[in-house]
């Protein structure tokens, strides 16, 4: 049965987890383990962006905590850039979260999201594709953030 967060009240979609596991979810992974997504931002370029733990996919989503998947600076605005597929898979074979990856998938469904052909739109920030996108990002993140909250309480717990 789901738990609770002491700290937010939030029922968790997730199973309790013993401090053991939360280390090793939480921990940073190797070279070769990473996931590489890519910050698009049309003042700067686009980058390539190497995340190694789930903190740091966090980070990568929300983009220094600005606004969830978007980037603002006084001239520009950027987008960070997944494909769904690609996280999951990460999750599952570098992570080892397939609780974590499941939740995710019932949560966004099998969607792709916005395909490679949707970027030019993306960049001139045009259409409901774009909109959508934001939604399922921010999904992304508030769910990979609750996990993280849950692990650290785990390990506060030990």
């Amino acid at each position: 049965m789901p738990e609770a967060n002491d700290r937010t009240n939030i029922e968790l979609p997730f199973q309790p987890v013993e401090a053991g596991k939360a280390a090793f979810l939480l921990r940073e992974l190797d070279w070769g383990e990473h996931y590489i997504g890519i910050s698009l931002n049309p003042a700067m370029g686009n980058s390539d962006i190497y995340v190694y733990s789930l903190k740091e996919l966090l980070r990568f989503l929300t983009q220094g905590g600005a606004s969830l998947g978007v980037l603002q600076g006084s001239s520009r605005v950027g987008t960070s850039w997944v494909k769904l597929s690609e996280v999951l898979d990460w999750l599952r074979n570098s992570v080892k979260d397939e609780e974590l990856a499941d939740v995710l998938q019932e949560a966004l469904g099998n969607d792709e999201g916005i395909d490679d052909s949707g970027i030019a739109a993306m960049m001139t920030m045009g259409g409901g594709k774009y909109q959508s996108y934001l939604e399922e990002l921010k999904v992304l993140a508030e769910l990979v953030n609750l996990r993280i909250m849950q692990l650290e309480e785990a390990l506060e717990e030990e």
